[in-house]
C-alpha cells in the first residue's frame, strides 16, 4: 500500500502511521471447511513492513468486524461470537507485539515491537456502529 511512497514518507520522519480496515481490506479472516477461523496476515504484513521501512511504527485501528464473524454479515455489526472477536484481537496483538514476531521484512527486534498502539474499534457508540 505504501511501497511506492516510502522515500517521501521517510522525509517527514513520522513516528506512527495509523492503519485502518485491518479485517476487511486485508482479508485477514476466513473459515475452513470445518467452520474454524483461519487467520492470514500476509497482506497486512506487507503494509506493516512498508510502515517500518519509513522509520515509523504502526498504529492499528482494530476494525471493522469481519463479515465472517459478524452477526448480521456487515462490517459494522456486532460479532456473533464475542470469543472469536476476542481471539482475533489477541492474535493481531501477538502478531505485531509478540516476542516471536517475525514478518516477511525480518525479525522485529525489541524497539520495533514496543510502544505500538492498538485502538479497538473506532467510535463504537455511534448509531451506525452497533449502537
Amino acid at each position: 500500500m505504501l511501497a511506492n511512497v516510502i522515500p517521501q514518507i521517510s522525509e517527514l520522519y513520522p513516528k506512527y502511521i495509523r492503519i485502518d480496515n485491518l479485517y476487511d481490506f486485508y482479508n485477514v479472516v476466513s473459515r475452513n471447511d470445518k467452520g474454524e477461523l483461519i487467520l492470514n496476515f500476509e497482506k497486512l504484513d506487507q503494509t506493516v513492513c512498508d510502515i517500518y521501512a519509513t522509520g515509523a511504527k504502526p498504529f492499528f485501528s482494530l476494525g471493522y468486524i469481519p463479515e465472517t464473524i459478524s452477526e448480521d454479515g456487515s462490517l459494522i455489526g456486532k460479532p456473533k461470537n464475542w470469543q472469536e472477536w476476542s481471539f482475533l484481537v489477541q492474535k493481531t496483538v501477538e502478531r505485531y507485539s509478540g516476542r516471536k514476531t517475525v514478518l516477511s521484512c525480518g525479525a522485529m527486534y525489541d524497539f520495533w515491537r514496543t510502544d505500538i498502539y492498538y485502538e479497538v474499534w473506532n467510535e463504537p457508540d455511534l448509531e451506525v456502529f452497533g449502537k
